[in-house]
């Protein structure tokens, strides 16, 4: 992956929670529980509902992802999305490309999926990171700042702004702020990056 951020090891790829179907905490990556699957939203396409063989179907594509096998989940996910637009769908496709790095293809699933619901967090946190890939950090850090102007307690934003602060502005100061923010969010249960923040409480003479 083509990032500037990959070269310090502090980026530990803090994307977003897209498991749609159970709820989104602070641990990406979150296997969903058949709990939490079971309460799967009813998928709309062009002619009505999905089955209930085409519901299960994209129950397994957000299981898949949380078991990082993308390759499976986008081939469940896009032959749902030829099903209608639904949003979940699209915006899970933008991220198993994201994934896969295959960028082009997340940029239009997440395009698609901006058109159906423009108000969600997660997405502009997605689009962040793929500008972030064409080092377009001016656009990444727009993309990142409407994610929490959408959602205040977004801890993943905060982070990838924390991290753009710190490593490409070096605005430290700043970085500082978003790094701590995003460890009030997640009750500071990040030893990687509660520690680097001493590091820099220091460097900023506080401490």
């Amino acid at each position: 992956m083509n990032n500037v951020f990959l070269a310090n090891p502090r980026f530990l790829l803090l994307v977003l929670c897209a498991l749609l179907v159970s709820s989104c905490g602070t641990t990406p990556q979150q296997t969903p529980t058949q709990e939490q699957t079971s309460n799967a939203p009813t998928l709309p396409t062009q002619s009505g509902t999905l089955s209930a063989s085409q519901k299960v179907e994209f129950q397994h594509a957000i299981t898949e992802i949380g078991k990082e096998n993308y390759k499976k989940s986008i081939k469940t996910l896009t032959r749902l999305d030829k099903k209608g637009s639904y949003y979940p769908v699209k915006l899970n496709l933008a991220l198993v490309y994201y994934k896969t790095e295959n960028f082009d293809k997340a940029e239009t699933s997440l395009q698609q999926a901006l058109s159906l619901n423009n108000k969600d967090a997660k997405l502009y946190n997605l689009e962040g990171l793929l500008k972030l890939e064409k080092h377009e950090f001016k656009a990444a850090e727009k993309a990142f700042a409407q994610a929490v102007a959408l959602n205040k307690d977004y801890a993943l934003a905060y982070y990838n702004l924390a991290l753009l602060y710190d490593i490409y502005y070096q605005n430290i100061q700043q970085a500082y702020k978003y790094y701590l923010t995003y460890l009030n969010l997640i009750d500071y249960k990040d030893e990687q990056t509660l520690n680097w923040v001493e590091q820099l409480k220091y460097s900023l003479g506080d401490g």
